[in-house]
């Protein structure tokens, strides 16, 4: 996961524990889950919230991922790729197999609507549903 993603991990999920309305016994994780899982965090170069994790189960090494990118970008680097082979791999994906305009003409559009409607005196909001989205 990445750096900034690790600053609020442990925020988010403490988060979870302080609003949760189920009984302790029942809780997938507590507060000393969290804070022993912390060291565990392999820091990585990708999408804020974006992370992999790689679990070992009966000698089966499965990797989950969220959705990520093998593309540079102007604030971020590339996904990084892991340095074992996995067994079973879920990956989680917004846009799955979709193509995509070149990142410079969506980059381009955007900044020209932004642009018109500033000139002609309008406002923009843009909104930001999702902690990648956010950055």
């Amino acid at each position: 996961m990445t750096h900034a993603t690790k600053a609020i991990y442990k925020f988010l999920l403490s988060d979870y524990v302080k609003a949760s309305k189920v009984s302790i016994e029942i809780m997938l994780y507590d507060v000393q889950d969290i804070l022993r899982s912390m060291d565990k965090i392999e820091v990585t170069r990708h999408v804020l919230g974006a992370a992999m994790f790689m679990a070992d189960i009966a000698g089966v090494r499965v990797l989950y991922t969220g959705d990520y990118s093998r593309e540079e970008d102007c604030h971020l680097c590339a996904a990084e790729i892991p340095q074992f082979s996995p067994d079973i791999c879920i990956i989680e994906s917004t846009y799955g197999v979709q193509l995509h305009q070149p990142r410079n003409v969506r980059e381009k559009r955007f900044t020209d609507v932004i642009h018109s409607t500033i000139s002609q005196g309008g406002r923009v909001l843009i909104p930001a549903f999702a902690l990648g989205r956010a950055q």
